[in-house]
């Protein structure tokens, strides 16, 4: 990240310690900047000069947080940190099998704050950030959003980054709810060569399939975990392509989603299980 040219480059270094560990100790904003930058441990964590005097004031961390870091050179240094630090850790030890999982999540707001808005779903106004986990829980990447856009809003530009970082691994898979069950993500997925599981929207066609085994068996339920599996096909003939089922999308509408699985899954290449 670049400072300014008119101010050196550590102080901007200790504010960012400052501020990364101060939500690391359960400070959300810089309200208690003041306090902080006396307290000794914060200030051994900064390093120098604050050993000797002080970390970072409330002013000094409010102009830090909104005029430095929201430059837009900065806004994409943030965003690929998560990736680098992982990286590091991957050069050391080189991931045999990688995870990535999608999803999205709140972060409630209070007041008018800019680029907050109304979430029916969560029933509050907040923001609605974009997240990029894998299989040991740290966030790949990630992306702040209105808090009234879609679920899946913007997941290219912050799914394409984590997976061309591992297209070196053999063993890659993705997985996500249901928001990401587009034909976009289904198609991207399947060009870079990923094994996927993503939630199928509701349907009464699938429903009638799968019926029999949502019913509650007779007697007291078993103490062992039991696992029954379908398998179907109503479409016979030749295996579809996502072009044929695009085609098809557009011509019968949103309900042809489960015939477009289960034509997929004649080729043997999705599985509706």
């Amino acid at each position: 990240m670049r400072a300014p040219t008119r101010t050196p480059g550590i102080y901007w270094s200790a504010c960012y310690v400052n501020t990364v560990f101060g939500r690391l100790a359960g400070y959300e904003d810089v309200n208690d900047a003041d306090r902080l930058c006396r307290d000794p441990p914060m200030r051994w964590v900064v390093g120098d000069p604050a050993i000797a005097g002080s970390a970072a004031s409330t002013s000094q961390m409010r102009r830090f947080e909104t005029e430095w870091l929201t430059r837009p050179e900065n806004l994409i240094a943030l965003a690929d940190l998560p990736g680098r630090w992982i990286d590091k850790v991957h050069m050391r030890r080189p991931p045999r099998i990688i995870v990535l999982d999608m999803d999205s999540s709140e972060s409630p707001t209070y007041g008018e704050q800019e680029g907050s808005a109304y979430n029916g779903h969560f029933g509050c106004t907040c923001y609605h950030p974009l997240f990029v986990f894998n299989q040991l829980g740290d966030v790949e990447r990630c992306a702040l959003r209105s808090g009234n856009v879609h679920s899946a809003n913007g997941w290219s530009a912050v799914l394409e980054p984590a997976v061309s970082r591992y297209r070196t691994v053999k063993r890659r898979y993705f997985r996500g709810d249901l928001a990401f069950a587009n034909l976009e993500i289904y198609e991207f997925l399947e060009a870079e060569g990923y094994g996927y599981a993503i939630r199928l929207p509701t349907n009464h066609v699938l429903q009638g399939k799968i019926g029999h085994l949502l019913k509650r068996l007779v007697g007291r339920p078993p103490h062992e975990v039991r696992l029954y599996y379908a398998s179907f096909s109503c479409i016979q003939g030749p295996s579809y392509t996502w072009s044929h089922v695009l085609s098809w999308r557009n011509h019968q509408g949103d309900h042809c989603w489960a015939r477009a699985a289960r034509a997929r899954s004649c080729s043997g290449k999705r599985s509706t299980e």
